[in-house]
């Protein structure tokens, strides 16, 4: 359960520098950060685990592009099931998920 409650409380300060850093993404309150990278979490864990193998291997094939359009289309439907969220265009969507992942990568990286 910890580790669980580490990678939210990690992915959650992501989400707060990718807002900062980029313009298109807005919260419209402070606990939104929390709600996206809880909505975020469970949808990234769900189309990762139902299609993780497949995606995988067209990751290895695309050199990653494929996890990042995957993210960001996971990044695209918490900005439809949040309605404290909002992307004001694809563009900010893309950098968000690249800025998601490195952030997290370096995050976890470190702490964990």
């Amino acid at each position: 359960m910890l580790p669980l409650l580490a990678h939210w409380l990690i992915l959650t300060v992501v989400i707060f520098l990718t807002f900062t850093l980029v313009p298109g993404l807005e919260a419209k309150k402070k606990s939104t950060y929390f709600w996206v990278a809880l909505v975020y979490s469970i949808l990234n864990a769900i189309v990762w685990g139902v299609f993780g193998g497949f995606l995988k291997l067209v990751s290895v094939i695309t050199l990653g592009l494929i996890g990042w359009l995957v993210n960001s289309f996971v990044l695209y439907l918490t900005d439809v099931l949040i309605t404290d969220f909002k992307a004001k265009n694809p563009g900010s969507i893309f950098i968000g998920a690249l800025l998601i992942w490195f952030f997290s990568l370096l995050l976890r990286s470190l702490i964990l």
